[in-house]
């Protein structure tokens, strides 16, 4: 299955990359060893060393912090640049067609009774990717709870394995089977824009989450499912299909986005973003309407997931944690400290105060081009939930000025981890 690809120029003003080289792996020959840090150095993933292992993390800025957080987005420099001007459709090439239809000027999956609202080609895998890196670099790791413990080598009897939910691009599932090459990974996802994998241990294929799994009861030692709010009507459901393939003992592990911005809570936290900053309002309130009326979802998962793992009544250890994501690079030190406080310093524990700040700021900077993507990339379902087309460009170009100029803002990204009984 061929992943989407098509010939961009370096820098244009949609977001694609600047690099015209696809930061992903390509299909090749399978690496013998020796061959896999450099394999997948060349294909965009990060070098996890031995001390990576062994705690359990991606090693982000091997050579020191500050200076390489800029190296761990290369390719996507210019994704931070403004595309208010920009009307470009997806020009991409070399595609499976069969899996995908056209509208608005974009392309999105086939199925017309899944709920999914955003396109599937190369300008929204980019921001997916960009995503990827923010959440890495805000989380740490690629990963919250005790994957260490279940996917070492003599962490458990027989293979290990570990299932991606809604795997999209497949960076997760790439970089993970590079950190914990013992493990076998396997993605799926409605469409095929995932990479053809050279490594030994991954397989990715289609499936479609709001279906049963098509996986044998008690097969899989970890099930992770991340940014699928958008992609199931019923989350409650899914857990227990979740529960069903995990073994006794298995990790889930979920994260979803608040479906709203709003002001971090250590700097004014009775401040109202209705006032301050009403496009950023206005449309997080319009696509919450298009969920909910023209695709049936009605609410955000991420405040609930750990309610809804305790309600399935099979699963314990239940941790939620969240992260506030900033949006732009207003961070000062006493901003870095208070969103994220020790425990964020602990998983940064190289970096200087200073270099944890300027790590805000660059990441901030890039998840504030991430959620003006997403904004743009969810007009197709605002215009076909009803909305006037001046209303719409109206409504995004609200949006884009607030994001612009007003400082204080977060995303909170909510965590969880859980245990099978």
């Amino acid at each position: 299955m061929a992943r989407m690809s098509g010939a961009s120029p370096a820098g244009d003003s949609d977001g694609r990359l600047m690099d015209p080289n696809d930061p992903l792996p390509a299909p090749g020959r399978v690496q013998v060893a020796g061959e896999r840090d450099q394999a997948a150095e060349d294909h965009g993933v990060p070098h996890a060393n031995s001390d990576a292992h062994a705690h359990g993390e991606v090693r982000l800025f091997p050579d020191g912090p500050t200076s390489t957080v800029e190296a761990v987005f290369d390719g996507y420099r210019g994704y931070v640049q403004s595309d208010d001007d920009s009307d470009a459709e997806s020009t991409d090439s070399d595609i499976e067609h069969s899996f995908f239809v056209e509208r608005h000027g974009r392309l999105f999956h086939y199925h017309g009774n899944l709920p999914y609202p955003l396109p599937a080609d190369e300008l929204e895998q980019n921001r997916q990717i960009v995503q990827h890196l923010c959440l890495q670099h805000l989380l740490g790791s690629n990963f919250v709870g005790p994957v260490p413990e279940l996917l070492s080598p003599d962490g458990g009897e027989g293979d290990i394995c570990v299932l991606d939910l809604g795997t999209g691009t497949g960076r997760w599932v790439m970089e993970m089977a590079h950190q914990y090459p013992t493990a076998h990974f396997v993605g799926i996802d409605i469409v095929p824009i995932y990479p053809a994998s050279d490594f030994e241990n991954v397989t990715f294929q289609l499936g479609n989450i709001m279906e049963p799994l098509n996986f044998a009861n008690e097969s899989f030692d970890i099930v992770h499912a991340r940014c699928i709010s958008t992609s199931v009507r019923d989350y409650p459901e899914l857990l227990r299909e979740i529960a069903r393939v995990l073994k006794p003992g298995g990790l889930f592990i979920g994260g979803e986005w608040a479906r709203r911005a709003s002001f971090a809570p250590h700097r004014d936290p009775d401040r109202d973003l209705a006032v301050h900053a009403p496009g950023i309002q206005a449309m997080f309130e319009a696509i919450s309407s298009g969920l909910r009326d023209r695709k049936g979802i009605d609410r955000a998962f991420g405040p609930v997931m750990a309610a809804w793992l305790s309600d399935t009544g099979v699963f314990n250890y239940i941790v939620e944690e969240k992260f506030y994501m900033p949006i732009g690079d207003w961070p000062t030190h006493a901003d870095a400290s208070a969103l994220r406080g020790v425990d964020y310093a602990a998983r940064f524990s190289r970096m200087s105060p200073d270099d944890i700040t300027d790590h805000l700021k660059i990441v901030g900077n890039y998840f504030r081009a991430v959620i003006d993507r997403y904004a743009k990339n969810m007009c197709p379902m605002l215009l076909e939930s009803g909305n006037p087309l001046q209303s719409v460009k109206d409504l995004l170009r609200r949006y884009r000025h607030d994001l612009r100029h007003v400082e204080g803002m977060v995303c909170v990204y909510h965590a969880v981890h859980a245990r099978k009984m």
